[in-house]
């Protein structure tokens, strides 16, 4: 296990604690910041997406109500161009409404600067416009109708081009997917069919009479605005599933359009699909085709706040997510940074408590402890500094018994050497006074015995003059041989006896070297122990 943690912990035991801690913060900082870095990214990346979808929105919208002027100018310019006076003195007004719609898309075009890629299709569409309005007077129903037509379809070629570019079209939640689906493709579509299904029937009505080719048309069409219905009554169904909440703001408008489109729908049947012949005057038929494309408006405009609610909302509940996210991290931050602080804290402060106390036990201090204040490993340790000066206590007062006890002892020891110093010299005294008079009486001896041999001479020479005196002289001569010899085992005894004089003297000066030794230790242990 050591082995695996070897290089982290040499780089760890290399820093200070404040280094350290600086260390494991930034390896818990930095992942954290990281990962919220991309968070509030992708939180962006979503608010920007539903801003932008909402300028799409708004681009729709205004192209959607130039869109609806220009189906009011194409059937009041099929109505004036088929003779209808009231329709004559329309016309001016309903092309002033269409440039109205126009300026509003040329004002979104300029805040936008060209974001979704229009600035080629919206002014073509543009010229399209002022040309025709500048020959209206002189086309024919037919052509004003296709001129008008084909203005028409750029104008929902331009809404679908603008919600790719917008994101509209990759709405990610069902509710706003379904209310965009309506009113970028199904709703102006269906409009749009229904408004040339009334324009088709005035031509029929004016004629009196209906072809293959148109009664193939109508069947067609009429398939087709119920597959467009179809699916925004699926959509419709849809929205009110995913999101409860906007079935109370949808559910008129949208039963309105079904009640007028199925109107329309029977009114067409019966007028043109199914009829024998063509009696001409429909006004039931207009009203209704007008009233379902009424509606039908009324429906996309509800649809298209309802989308722009969703969008705002989305675009609010990512910034609450960013910022409760930024707020929580920034507050979890600020509570690991006083948690790290605090331990930080309560280690150096246990580090500092510790270092103190050995700084007071090394002053001599040993009535110093280490307060506990934790229940955390610095508590066992602080314990062990405790009982650690205790031990060190308890063993410098048996120390400084035992140096008190050893000093009383070696003072004894001292004065009892200096004692058998005393005595020893005394006594070597002696003995040099002994082995003086032995010395003295030796050379008496010796005098006495050369006298003797002298005598012996002599009396030897007067040749046995008398018995007694020669009996005397050699009694007197064995005498002085029993001394001299008397005499050297007593200079042989002092020798000796001089001899354990002098290692007694050498032991007891060993004795008194030892004693000043013990003394000295005496002086250091009485030194440790103060």
């Amino acid at each position: 296990m050591q082995k695996i943690f070897y290089p982290c912990l040499v780089f760890l035991n290399s820093l200070k604690y404040s280094k350290k801690f600086v260390v494991v913060g930034l390896l818990i900082i930095l992942p954290i910041a990281v990962t919220l870095y991309f968070l509030i990214v992708e939180l962006n990346k979503g608010i920007i997406v539903a801003d932008k979808e909402r300028l799409g929105l708004q681009y729709n919208n205004a192209i959607n109500k130039v869109l609806t002027s220009l189906q009011e100018d194409r059937r009041v310019s099929y109505l004036a161009l088929s003779g209808d006076a009231a329709a004559k003195n329309q016309i001016k007004t309903v092309q002033s409404k269409v440039d109205q719609d126009m300026e509003q898309v040329n004002a979104l075009e300029q805040q936008l600067n060209n974001q979704f890629d229009t600035s080629m299709t919206w002014p073509e569409i543009k010229g399209k416009w002022s040309d025709l309005k500048s020959k209206s007077a002189s086309l024919n129903e037919k052509t004003s109708f296709d001129l008008h037509t084909a203005i028409i379809s750029d104008c929902l070629a331009l809404i679908s081009h603008v919600g790719d570019k917008s994101n509209l079209i990759l709405d990610p939640d069902l509710d706003s997917y379904y209310l965009m689906d309506a009113t970028l493709i199904r709703l102006p579509a269906l409009v749009e069919e229904i408004s040339q299904l009334r324009e088709l029937g005035k031509g029929i009505d004016s004629r009196k009479s209906i072809s293959k080719e148109e009664l193939t048309m109508l069947i067609y069409k009429t398939a087709t605005i119920k597959t467009a219905f179809d699916a925004v009554n699926y959509g419709a169904q849809v929205i009110y599933d995913k999101n409860p909440s906007l079935k109370p703001e949808l559910i008129d408008p949208f039963q309105k359009l079904n009640t007028s489109f199925v109107k329309f729908t029977d009114e067409l049947n019966h007028t043109y699909v199914s009829a024998n012949s063509i009696q001409g005057g429909n006004d039931g038929y207009s009203r209704s085709a007008t009233t379902a494309v009424e509606d039908n408006h009324s429906l996309y405009e509800k649809e298209s706040s309802q989308l722009d609610k969703l969008l705002i909302d989305r675009m609010h509940h990512y910034e609450d997510i960013k910022y409760f996210v930024i707020g929580f991290v920034l507050a979890v931050f600020l509570i690991v940074l006083y948690v790290f602080s605090a331990f930080y804290l309560s280690i150096m402060n246990a580090i500092r408590a510790i270092s103190g106390s050995a700084s007071e036990v090394a002053k001599g201090n040993l009535l110093t402890r280490i307060p506990i204040h934790t229940k955390d490993e610095m508590k066992d340790a602080a314990i062990s500094f405790n009982t650690m000066v205790d031990a060190v206590k308890q063993i410098i007062y048996s120390s400084k018994q035992t140096a008190d006890q050893v000093n009383a002892t070696s003072d004894k020891i001292v004065s009892i050497a200096d004692q058998t110093a005393k005595a020893n010299q005394y006594l070597a005294l002696l003995m040099q006074d002994t082995v003086k008079g032995a010395e003295m009486q030796i050379s008496a001896t010796e005098d006495g015995s050369r006298a003797m041999n002298d005598m012996t001479i002599g009396i030897q020479r007067i040749a046995d003059s008398s018995s007694v005196a020669s009996n005397a002289s050699i009694e007197s001569s064995q005498n002085a041989l029993e001394g001299r010899l008397a005499a050297g085992k007593v200079i042989h005894q002092m020798e000796s006896i001089q001899d354990s004089v002098n290692h007694t003297a050498g032991t007891v000066q060993r004795l008194h070297e030892f004693s000043q030794q013990i003394h000295q230790i005496v002086g250091v242990i009485k030194r440790i122990a103060s």
